[in-house]
């Protein structure tokens, strides 16, 4: 007995997908010979800088980055400094001012004083 098709009952075939192209890959027979492997060396990244102006750029940006977070290290130390400076300045502003007050009332304390 012949084996029916589902054209036979008058059922269109589906279109290809990729689903079905890739099962014909797959259950093809495979060939006798066997692939060649490519060359490793080919596919290995290179011992040397292909790309040597883009490496000597980024040598002095690196240094330049180095020096800046320096830079950056001292001007804090620095800016911590004269903010510590100017509280003293100021304190000891008060406290002259406070002295000098207190010098003046003595003075005019002294001049108020009856002559014996």
């Amino acid at each position: 007995m012949p084996t029916q098709t589902a054209a036979d009952h008058g059922i269109r075939p589906r279109p290809p997908t990729a689903s079905a192209a890739l099962w014909a890959h797959l259950l093809r027979p495979r060939a006798q010979n066997p692939v060649s492997h490519p060359d490793i060396s080919s596919l290995a990244p290179p011992t040397k800088s292909l790309d040597k102006p883009a490496t000597s750029t980024r040598i002095p940006l690196h240094d330049t980055q180095s020096h800046f977070e320096k830079f950056t290290v001292h001007a804090a130390t620095l800016l911590d400094g004269i903010k510590e400076s100017r509280h003293e300045i100021t304190s000891i502003q008060s406290l002259f001012e406070r002295e000098r007050d207190s010098l003046v009332g003595n003075m005019a304390d002294l001049g108020k004083r009856p002559v014996d």
